[in-house]
């Protein structure tokens, strides 16, 4: 058992020294586990592999969310899988979840709001965020405060709200956002006659994952491993 999360892993099928492997990782704490990417020591060379995206330094992996399966909710799980080869070969002792949320620097974004319809006491609205640094922002959040209130949201999810401070985040159709791409939210909101709608203090994070294998501290205590060994 990790920080919020269990690893499950599954030996399907064994024979010489090729491994047929099952992975999966449950969300047990009460935040969505966003942009995941599991680290450990495969003790073998990967192949096959599907449901991820892999980096490797010899044995070491970080397999990495495929896309469609970036997030993972409160008692949810997501799997992944392949073929293991290498003399030798056994469980992982350690895995660890190495993605984390990161602040944008301001210069690697452009934020915008654009008032689509004005009735007075309330409006519709776009907010568009747009991506000028080189990496795309995967998973990203948007933290601001305004002096209007937020009724309704689409094309993203209302992650809090408190008084005129609000967070929102990406839902599947917005990220992630690529190099020099813009993404789109809409929304509905109250306000006071004759009053501009603004929105300042924003801050754009995103979910980055640590690929630098060099540095990489496995952890060896805190960790709870379920393994289910089938063989044929």
């Amino acid at each position: 058992m990790g920080n919020g999360y269990v690893v499950y892993y599954d030996v399907k099928s064994s024979r010489g020294n090729n491994q047929n492997i099952e992975i999966k990782i449950k969300n047990i704490c009460s935040e969505t586990i966003s942009n995941w990417a599991l680290k450990y020591d495969a003790h073998g060379e990967i192949s096959g592999l599907w449901n991820g995206i892999a980096y490797s330094s010899e044995t070491q992996y970080i397999i990495k969310r495929a896309g469609y399966n970036y997030e993972i909710q409160l008692d949810q799980e997501v799997n992944f899988g392949y073929c293991v080869t290498g003399e030798g070969l056994e469980i992982p002792k350690a895995f660890e979840i190495c993605s984390q949320r990161t602040d944008k620097a301001e210069n690697e974004y452009i934020f915008s709001l654009n008032v689509t319809n004005d009735w007075g006491n309330g409006f519709t609205g776009e907010l568009k965020i747009q991506n000028l640094s080189a990496e795309p922002i995967e998973a990203w959040q948007l933290n601001f405060d305004t002096n209007f209130t937020i009724e309704d949201i689409w094309n993203a999810i209302l992650v809090s709200a408190e008084a005129n401070s609000y967070s929102i985040a990406n839902d599947v159709t917005t990220t992630p956002i690529a190099a020099n791409e813009t993404k789109t939210f809409g929304f509905k909101a109250l306000k006071e006659r004759g009053v501009t709608a603004e929105i300042f203090n924003c801050i754009v994070n995103g979910v980055t994952i640590n690929e630098n294998f060099e540095s990489l501290e496995f952890l060896e205590t805190g960790l709870v491993l379920t393994a289910f060994a089938q063989y044929n």
